[in-house]
């Protein structure tokens, strides 16, 4: 999924029905879709590997990722999924 609705400015559906069971990489994945903020609750990320810049410029986004299991080497730490462009509105409580 990486790259996915990179750049998506005006994207604001919901993919909370996507199969993410066996996806690898969410890499970018809604980097600058600056309007998305739906729910991704049902997302299954216990095979992600790598996640950097996930949300980098996604500014509406404030949608909980609590449940998010990320299973990556933590060598650069929680802080690349938003790449400092904007700090997570709820707690993550992943494995890290």
């Amino acid at each position: 999924m990486k790259d996915m609705f990179s750049g998506a400015t005006c994207f604001n559906q919901s993919i909370d029905n996507f199969d993410t069971a066996k996806v690898t990489s969410m890499d970018n994945m809604f980097c600058n879709a600056k309007l998305f903020n739906q729910s991704l609750n049902n997302f299954n990320t216990e095979m992600v590997k790598s996640m950097d810049s996930m949300f980098y410029n996604a500014t509406e986004f404030n949608q909980s990722i609590n449940h998010f299991y990320y299973n990556i080497s933590y060598k650069y730490g929680i802080d690349v999924l938003w790449c400092s462009s904007i700090q997570p509105t709820h707690a993550f409580t992943g494995y890290l």
